[in-house]
This record gives structure tokens, sequence and C-alpha cells, in this order.
């Protein structure tokens, strides 16, 4: 995907501070069409969304929706966010 020029000209400090947040079900949607699956790692895409205009470390955000474990199927779906939140 070609970078947009004008993204760098959003900041021009160095120092700045540049904090990403990320909505995980529009990313994994987003990703499913664009790409044929719903990966995608947060952290290097805010990284690339920050570009080359800070010296300081990007911050990312992700929100998600957990699923309801009283939904029929939902159950194991929680067991595994569960189990990647928790290490």
């Amino acid at each position: 995907m070609p970078r947009d020029p004008r993204i760098d000209e959003l900041a021009t400090d160095p120092d700045a501070r540049v904090m990403v947040f990320v909505d995980g079900q529009n990313l994994y949607n987003t990703c499913r069409r664009t790409f044929g699956h719903p990966l995608c790692h947060p952290h290097p895409l805010a990284q690339y969304l920050a570009g080359a205009r800070t010296n300081n470390p990007v911050a990312c955000r992700f929100y998600t929706g957990r699923p309801n474990p009283n939904v029929p199927g939902e159950a194991s779906k929680a067991r595994n966010l569960d189990r990647r939140l928790n290490g």
C-alpha cells in the first residue's frame, strides 16, 4: 500500500509522542476483506502509521468486544480470548 505523503506533514517535531487507538472489530473485518484473512498485529500497524516522524516509541491501544459465553458457540471464543490476554 503506497504511503500518503500528507502523513509525514502531520507532525514535524521528532520528540512528539504518538499514540494509536485500534478498533479490533473494524481491523479484523477490514483485514479479512482486504487480505483474505483477519490476522493483523496492531503494534507494527501503529509503527507504520506513525512513520518516521517521532524518535519516541509509539504507544498502541487495542479495543475489542468480549464474546458472550452464554451464547451457543461463543464460550470457546471467550476462553481463547482469556488465554491470549492472560498469557
